[in-house]
């Protein structure tokens, strides 16, 4: 094409590195970075985008990190959502969750408006710690709302949930544990968080319930210990509809899941019996070897079906091919 006279374009050059991203060639789609620059054209966002996806993708988040900053001073490039999600995705990719903050960190301290991409990204660098990905889930959540309220859709401010500590992070990296004791009741404060977020967080406790049963039943006696589900009585909420309520999504979570439950005195606060939470573990736990079960079943099966599809095809099929030649 060159010897043709044909010039390539930057959209030509942004489809090259957008392919070799995907590859995980990260070093030719920086050598194609440098030629696009050769030939003439400027980079954009999209183009950074695609050089940080490409080291996201080979798992070299902090090469993204250089490429990143280096490549911004270098040609001036301004900055989109897509950017930021594509780094954030970098250390999501690699497990690097304090990256992953840092990053986030530094997205709040340039006002940076998140998006649904930015959520997904979100969970999937803190889905080792889902109390920490569900506060962070719902303050991007937050921060969307807070923007599309806004004439330019920029936030004026950095939104707070009154009365919410996860705003502020001061338990950032907080085990999905939080709140088992040794004694007392089990305790999920799901208050300040949107539904997306809490429902994550409720499904995360009862699954760290089902694979940790010795703390309803071990050897030797143990308290009887209820699940306190913190919702809070709607007072910050942006409907006064019970219907729309924390607590309603709760309970409508709950009994879809088979678990009775109740509301006592304070209405903020949603009641799970130990005999009714000891049940539903008992109930995973069979549902979950009868599920490995099938699975091996059907290994096995198949396993067999090869075995007898081998011995007719030796029996039958070869003999008469033998015949045909």
């Amino acid at each position: 094409m060159v010897q043709a006279g044909h010039r390539p374009s930057l959209f030509a050059f942004q489809w090259l590195m957008e392919t070799q991203a995907r590859a995980g060639l990260a070093s030719k789609a920086v050598e194609t970075f440098d030629l696009l620059v050769q030939h003439g054209k400027v980079p954009d966002a999209y183009s950074l985008t695609n050089l940080v996806d490409a080291y996201a993708r080979a798992k070299q988040p902090l090469k993204a990190q250089e490429i990143f900053d280096a490549k911004i001073a270098e040609h001036d490039i301004q900055l989109t959502i897509a950017n930021w999600n594509a780094l954030l995705g970098a250390y999501a990719k690699a497990g690097h969750m304090d990256g992953a903050y840092a990053t986030w960190q530094k997205m709040l301290k340039h006002k940076v408006v998140p998006n649904a991409v930015t959520q997904r990204v979100l969970a999937m660098a803190f889905g080792g710690n889902p109390q920490m990905a569900s506060a962070l889930v719902a303050e991007a959540q937050k921060l969307q709302d807070a923007a599309a309220a806004e004439p330019d859709g920029t936030p004026t401010e950095r939104p707070d949930f009154p009365g919410n500590k996860a705003r502020q992070h001061s338990w950032q990296m907080q085990a999905v544990g939080a709140g088992i004791g040794p004694r007392g009741p089990f305790v999920l404060d799901l208050h300040g968080l949107s539904k997306p977020a809490a429902g994550l967080a409720l499904q995360n406790r009862l699954q760290f319930f089902a694979r940790n049963p010795e703390l309803l039943s071990g050897p030797g006696p143990l308290p009887k210990r209820d699940l306190i589900i913190i919702t809070g009585i709607g007072r910050n909420s942006f409907t006064s509809t019970p219907a729309d309520s924390m607590r309603t999504a709760v309970q409508q979570q709950l009994v879809l899941l088979k678990l009775p439950c109740k509301v006592g005195t304070n209405e903020g606060r949603v009641y799970v019996s130990h005999e009714a939470l000891f049940q539903y573990v008992r109930q995973e736990q069979r549902s979950s070897t009868l599920r490995t079960f099938l699975h091996e079943a059907s290994l096995r099966y198949l396993m067999v079906f090869g075995g007898v599809s081998g011995i007719f095809a030796a029996t039958y099929v070869i003999p008469k091919l033998l015949e045909g030649q």
